[in-house]
Formats: C-alpha cells, sequence, structure tokens
C-alpha cells in the first residue's frame, strides 16, 4: 500500500494490490472532480509495456501521482516495476508458498 491521508486519517489518495496465484489487481484511490472520492481497480499487467497503456488509465494514474505528492511520473514507473517483478510466475509462486507456510505455523502454534 502506499496512501496520502488527511489530518483526521480519511485516505485521500493511493494504491494497494491484492496478489494471487493467477492475478495481481490494483485499486488506485483519488480525489476527482466535484471533491468526488473514486477507486478504479486495475490490472496491473497493463503496466507491462508503458508505451501501450490506455489513456484514461494514465489519467487516474497521474492524477493519484500528483495527490500523493510525487514527482511527475514517479507512480507509473513505479507501477511499471511492480508489475514487471509480479510478472515473474516463479517468484509470485514462490512468495505465495512463503505466505501459505507462514498461515500454518500460525494456525499450529494458536
Amino acid at each position: 500500500s502506499l496512501v496520502a491521508r488527511d489530518s483526521k486519517g480519511n485516505l485521500m489518495a493511493g494504491i494497494y494490490f491484492v496478489s494471487k496465484r493467477k492475478e495481481t489487481k490494483l485499486t488506485v484511490s483519488y480525489v476527482g472532480p466535484d471533491n468526488v472520492k473514486l477507486r478504479k481497480k486495475l490490472n496491473l499487467e497493463d503496466f507491462l509495456d508503458l508505451s501501450k497503456i490506455p489513456r484514461d488509465i494514465i489519467q487516474d494514474v497521474e492524477l493519484c501521482n500528483e495527490q500523493l505528492h510525487m514527482e511527475d511520473g514517479t507512480l507509473t514507473t513505479l507501477l511499471h516495476e511492480l508489475a514487471v517483478v509480479m510478472n515473474n510466475c516463479s517468484f509470485v509462486s514462490e512468495m505465495h508458498d512463503l505466505n501459505d507456510m507462514m498461515k500454518n505455523l500460525t494456525i499450529k502454534m494458536k
């Protein structure tokens, strides 16, 4: 997760992702026009080839980037790098195996 909150702790902008063995879903949150909070669910795979990202997704990410007070393009670059890592099937499989082992250990310790 990468988030920006207001002084009361409310989410203003950010990203988080959920990784499953077959896919990784990304949620981008930001404040849109008329101060409406928006949440967009995206496929992380869309960020593998920066030249093929749809314009509407680029606009969503740029708004979130701005509200996270990051330098222009930083969030897009970060999401691209994350997409490359999460596209490595052996890494993702090992990560999920490790997570499953940790869950099992926690259950056994109770």
